[in-house]
């Protein structure tokens, strides 16, 4: 199982928490060095100022450790910790903050769910993230900045989203139905397709199988339907034995959640036309002929339901667009500059 795929180098976290540990004056500074017979504590011979590592006789000096970071890793860390500092000046500007109690919280449903990927083996949890170049408590420092933003900006976004008529409407139509009219509906369809196929198997000519010959068997067929339905069979019967669509067959017709959006204008049209309960057609559209029954139809007016709809829109989380456009606009206000 293989947590970090994508990881093959040394983790950022990792190299930096090496680093600080090299600093003069840090509690638990040491340097190691080549070769098992030289190696050496700082309690044995301390690092001079400046160094971050020494290999043999040779010096690794803090800024060509740095040189050697952004090489490898380039400006992404930055960017992560500039990107800190804005939400914490927006959230500080707004009266907003997150606790360390929340940042704790949500690191630790966040941890628990990666040892259950490893059925609770921490062992093996460990090791994978040994091999993609993290101990456990730098990975865990780093989701932990990572959450923090996160939380910051969903704070913010709730904080400051303004629902847009344009959002509404959509989630009114989306629950309620074009125009706040809302339709069960059930169908029988006859294909285009099959009738072809269905032709070719009773022995007709290829040659005699045109666009004509196929609207005369679709008509034929759906006569056939409207006659058993005339005769009292259910319309769920009808559909699930000769509709030849498998949805219809299985749902007894029924379109699940039609919003006037499947099969065309012209089965649409005859949907908002049709009396509920009087089965309508032979209806053409783009993939056969259907007959079509409006079972139910509830009219709702978006006034009755805004305050409810705002609500909802308001207290969604975060989608990535909006957290994207939160993440420019404070970088435009605040005129980051880096090196790259």
């Amino acid at each position: 199982m293989k947590l970090f795929p994508s990881l093959a180098l040394p983790s950022l976290a990792g190299l930096l928490t090496g680093l600080l540990a090299g600093l003069p004056g840090l509690p638990g500074a040491a340097a190691s060095v080549a070769g098992p017979q030289d190696a050496r504590t700082t309690a044995d011979e301390p690092l001079p100022p400046g160094v971050a590592a020494r290999v043999g006789d040779e010096q690794i000096t803090f800024a060509e450790y740095q040189a050697y970071l952004l090489r490898i890793y380039g400006a992404g860390p930055l960017k992560d910790l500039v990107l800190s500092k804005l939400l914490e000046r927006e959230a500080a500007r707004l009266g907003l903050a997150v606790d360390e109690a929340e940042v704790d919280a949500e690191l630790g449903r966040f941890w628990d769910g990666y040892v259950r990927r490893f059925r609770g083996d921490e062992q093996a949890l460990e090791r994978e993230l040994a091999a993609a170049g993290f101990t456990v408590d730098a990975y865990r420092a780093k989701m932990r900045e990572e959450l923090r933003r996160d939380l910051l900006e969903a704070r913010i976004l709730l904080a400051t989203r303004v629902v847009g008529e344009d959002a509404l409407r959509a989630r009114f139509e989306q629950r309620y139905g074009e125009g706040g009219v809302k339709v069960r509906v059930r169908h029988l369809l006859f294909t285009v397709a099959r009738a072809r196929a269905d032709l070719a198997r009773r022995g007709v000519p290829s040659a005699e199988i045109d666009d004509a010959r196929v609207q005369v068997e679709l008509d034929a067929l759906c006569e056939r339907a409207r006659a058993r339905l005339a005769d009292g069979e259910a319309f769920e019967l009808v559909a699930r034995t000769d509709s030849h669509d498998a949805s219809a067959r299985q749902n007894g017709g029924f379109i699940p959640g039609y919003n006037y959006d499947r099969y065309g204008a012209g089965f649409a049209d005859a949907v908002r036309a049709a009396e509920v309960g009087v089965v309508v057609g032979p209806i053409p559209s783009p993939v056969g002929r259907h007959l079509i029954e409006v079972t139910e139809r509830v009219t709702t007016r978006l006034g009755q339901v805004r305050d409810e709809l705002v609500a909802e829109l308001s207290a969604e989380p975060p989608s990535w667009l909006e957290r994207s456009e939160l993440r420019l606009r404070l970088r435009a206000e605040a005129r980051v500059q880096t090196y790259r």
